[in-house]
């Protein structure tokens, strides 16, 4: 009741101590009772209770609880339990009456109460919905992605963690025998559990399970082989020593292990070396030459021949006088086509002497004064001529200088003039047919017949009617010889 005087009745669907008591569920919507909350035809479907006000759990097929005290004729849907059908199975249990069992959800979580699902994944080694299957097609681990190593015989490994149940094939190792044996000597099997090798490695291979290659430049057995010269510093085989892309220079072979030699260096022992003194080999990588170079060879190789009119050790001879001016040889320097005048030897460098001169000294010196030497080259005489010759070379004889005077050392001309009988500046040309005399000045007489060229008297005879020395006078027997006539 409610009101001043308490003289009205809960409405509102309100009952109770000040009507501050809400109505259940009452059937058809009915009001409860004002005082008590009572239902007057009972509860709503889904409703029990002496008020209506309690849920009924989940009763099989949807039927109704009982109005009164909320049980469940008929039993439970899946997932609950209890005499309401109100409590969610547990204890790892799920479904009609929670008689299944739960699969293996991931962290120990409860599976789903009604359909046995599990919320955040599976176990290791399970999977499905429900996480009660096992990791099957050689899988195993979380959500089965991992895949089986290499068991023995083919065997499938452990769902959870992988493990093989008698160990592994030939060739691997490990818990899950997913890894490989390194190299171990003699194609041995390496311990099943840890990869050891028994006996060692195979060459070019080290390590306690023989599965590191050879380094630090080495290679074969134990890696106790030094590598050879790769070019580019690059490392040889592991195994074999063999350089990948050949050889730096100075060194061949498939190892690059072997210094160039039969006087080769450089990139592949291609180059050859010039000529080092005593025939020693050059160095194998840049061609130079410990000792220095042969005769007639310079530069730190020995490859390049002596110029600049030079030749021999060091190129530090000089050549001769060589014709037309061509070098020497740059080893002994002789001179291939002979010396230049005044020169001889097979180097031309000795000037001519024995009063010789010229090409090959062939030429003999004139008449120098004092019995001096002519010049080696043009046999020119230093000093001049000795008295009767002249000329460049003093070889040509005075001609007959009147009063026996001496020609002129240079041109061969008489100071004066020319002796009885000769003419021309060098007075050494006799008189022409009818002249005589000095420097041939005299004219002979007409009726001359060889008229000597010294003192114009003819030598023999005079034309007919003329007589005398120089048949300067009429004969007067040539007259009485007409007049007998």
């Amino acid at each position: 009741m409610y009101g001043d005087k308490c003289d009205k009745e809960c409405g509102n669907k309100t009952y109770g101590m000040e009507c501050k008591e809400l109505c259940g569920n009452c059937s058809n919507g009915e009001r409860c009772h004002h005082v008590d909350g009572t239902c007057p035809h009972g509860c709503d479907a889904g409703m029990y209770g002496v008020t209506c006000k309690e849920s009924c759990g989940n009763c099989s097929n949807g039927e109704p609880c009982h109005h009164v005290d909320g049980t469940c004729p008929h039993g439970c849907l899946a997932g609950m339990y209890g005499d309401k059908c109100d409590k969610e199975c547990g204890n790892n249990t799920y479904g009609m009456e929670c008689k299944e069992l739960c699969g293996n959800c991931s962290n120990g979580e409860p599976c789903h109460h009604v359909d046995g699902t599990c919320p955040n994944g599976c176990v290791a080694g399970v999977y499905g919905d429900k996480c009660d299957k096992e990791c099957g097609n050689k899988t195993y681990g979380m959500e089965c992605k991992e895949l089986c190593g290499n068991c023995s015989n083919g065997e499938r490994c452990h769902h959870v963690d992988g493990t093989c149940p008698h160990g592994c094939d030939a060739g691997m190792y490990g818990v899950t025998c997913k890894e490989s044996c390194g190299n171990c000597s003699n194609g041995e099997p390496c311990h099943h559990v840890d990869g050891t090798c028994p006996h060692g490695c195979l060459a070019g291979m080290y390590g306690d399970k023989c599965d590191k290659e050879c380094g630090n430049n080495t290679y074969g057995m134990e890696c106790k082989e030094l590598c050879g010269n790769c070019s580019n510093g690059e490392p040889c085989h592991h195994v074999d020593g063999t350089c990948p892309n050949g050889c730096v220079a100075g060194v061949y072979g498939d190892k690059c292990d072997k210094e160039c030699g039969n006087k080769t260096y450089g990139m592949e022992c291609k180059e050859l070396c010039g000529n080092c003194s005593n025939g020693e080999p050059c160095h194998h990588v840049d061609g130079t030459c410990p000792h220095g170079c042969l005769a007639g060879m310079y530069g730190d190789k020995c490859d390049k021949e002596c110029g600049n009119n030079t030749y021999g050790m060091e190129c530090k001879e000089l050549c001769g006088n060589c014709s037309n001016g061509e070098p020497c040889h740059h080893v002994d320097g002789t001179c291939p086509n002979g010396c230049v005048a005044g020169v001889y030897g097979d180097k031309c460098d000795k000037e001519c002497g024995n009063k010789t001169y010229g090409v090959e000294c062939k030429e003999l010196c004139g008449n120098c004064s004092n019995g001096e030497p002519c010049h080696h080259v043009d046999g020119t005489c230093p000093h001049g001529c000795v008295a009767g010759a002249y000329g460049v070379t003093c070889k040509e004889s005075c001609g007959n200088c009147s009063n026996g005077d001496i020609c002129n050392d240079v041109d061969g001309s008489c100071p004066y003039a020319c002796d009885v009988g000769v003419y021309g500046k060098t007075c050494d040309k006799a008189c022409q047919s009818g002249r005589y005399g000095i420097s041939c000045t005299k004219a002979c007489g007409q009726n001359c017949q060889g008229c000597n060229r010294f003192n114009g008297v003819c030598e023999f005879g005079c034309h007919p009617g003329w007589t005398g020395t120089f048949c300067e006078k009429r004969s007067n027997y040539v007259i009485s010889h007409f007049l007998v006539i």
